[in-house]
């Protein structure tokens, strides 16, 4: 590659430098697409596990509406006691600080 190329092969030795470079630049294109292609990749995972999480802390927040209104409601009607219900909730409570610190 080069002037000695050039040198011995002229215009023969001028086309193969050309081809060489066309195919360097080929192969450094093909590398960068597979780079592009690949962030794409994660960018997208990324946004459906964004979307994922986003989704879940909605049923959540709507699970914790129902369950807080299914207490009241065994509370109003005397199905289970106010100091019944309270002993549960700190029993679940201390276990989700144990399930937290582990």
């Amino acid at each position: 590659m080069g002037w000695g190329r050039m040198l011995l092969l002229g215009n023969v030795g001028q086309q193969l430098d050309i081809q060489d470079t066309q195919q360097y630049q080929e192969s450094l294109r093909n590398c960068l697409n597979t780079a592009i292609g690949a962030l794409n990749k994660n960018q997208s995972v990324d946004e459906e596990q964004g979307l994922q999480i986003e989704r879940l802390q909605k049923e959540n927040i709507e699970l914790k509406l129902y369950v807080t209104g299914l207490v009241h409601l065994l509370v109003s009607k005397n199905i289970i006691a106010d100091a019944e219900m309270s002993h549960m909730v700190s029993m679940v409570d201390e276990s989700g600080q144990e399930d937290h610190r582990a």
